[in-house]
């Protein structure tokens, strides 16, 4: 949450306490990022943003009109994009009246179209704030509503949670890759540009499935190279396969795709993905992480 306050700068310069008039509040966040979402729901917004709010803190009634906004591409953060059709999240009380002290928590709807082109997409929606008082103060705010869309199932998601069996074995090979001078724009396949795919070893003596995930978080202590940012959309990283048997003492290769839009805040970036692999046998499951390092170029060519 944050507190946003108004005061007279006449009133300041001359050194004076604000008058007791001065209209403050609290509001949510500058940001608020909402995960794991599904093509095809509806979310309550109060639920998935953890009961967002407005509080009056200052000593005056005060009105509050909210409006939801597609941000235009100055606005957008890194890794996200405006909704494609649509703004997706629909307030149910568009405008608040608040009494000193009163809390109100913002009500709404965020309703994701049933497009599998959706899957895996990060957009960002906005909505914007005017509060006033019977004495003129007026203030405006605003807040970043992230939402990223899933690209497994919700049942898929739940399929691995639990404890992981440590004695099923395999390896990964290279430790981690590098991808330097990663042109912007059109998928890249980073086996012909860069030699770089991924080595899935099986050292038992039974065939493995494999899962594969791309992952904007880990729960894991990850040690990577200095200078380089997680990656603001992991779907920047496309696999060819998310599923994948490899055979007793044989070795599965997975090869990469990089796509990257040819915007100019994507230029000569450096960030790491995180490639998660899960071996399952049965019920049983263990994981591992493996990282690759992107550098993108300066300029596209075309």
């Amino acid at each position: 949450m944050k507190k946003l306050k108004v005061r007279v700068l006449a009133w300041m310069a001359l050194g004076l306490a604000p008058p007791l008039w001065a209209l403050s509040l609290r509001t949510p966040g500058k940001k608020i990022v909402i995960e794991e979402l599904q093509v095809g729901h509806a979310y309550s917004l109060a639920k998935k943003a953890r009961d967002p709010a407005i509080t009056n803190t200052g000593t005056e009634p005060i009105d509050v009109r909210l409006q939801v906004e597609r941000p235009n591409q100055s606005q957008l953060e890194d890794g996200y994009e405006s909704p494609p059709r649509g703004l997706w999240l629909r307030l149910k009380n568009a405008e608040i009246g608040l009494s000193p002290g009163k809390t109100k928590a913002l009500e709404g709807m965020i309703i994701i179209p049933d497009k599998s082109s959706l899957k895996g997409g990060q957009y960002q929606i906005d909505w914007t704030g005017e509060a006033d008082n019977k004495n003129g103060s007026r203030l405006k705010f605003s807040s970043h509503l992230l939402l990223d869309i899933s690209s497994e199932k919700q049942s898929q998601l739940k399929m691995m949670e639990g404890p992981e069996d440590a004695h099923l074995s395999f390896a990964l090979s290279p430790p981690q890759a590098n991808a330097r001078d990663v042109p912007l724009g059109r998928a890249v396949n980073l086996k012909d540009a860069s030699g770089v795919s991924l080595k899935i070893i099986n050292p038992n003596d039974f065939k493995a499935n494999f899962a594969l995930r791309v992952k904007k978080h880990t729960s894991r202590i990850l040690r990577t190279k200095a200078g380089f940012a997680r990656a603001p959309n992991p779907h920047f990283l496309k696999l060819r396969n998310t599923e994948m048997k490899v055979g007793a003492g044989k070795i599965g290769v997975e090869e990469l795709q990089v796509d990257i839009p040819d915007e100019s805040r994507y230029r000569e970036r450096k960030w790491f993905f995180i490639l998660s692999v899960t071996m399952i046998k049965g019920k049983k499951f263990r994981k591992k992480d493996w990282i690759i390092y992107i550098r993108t170029k300066r300029e596209v060519k075309k």
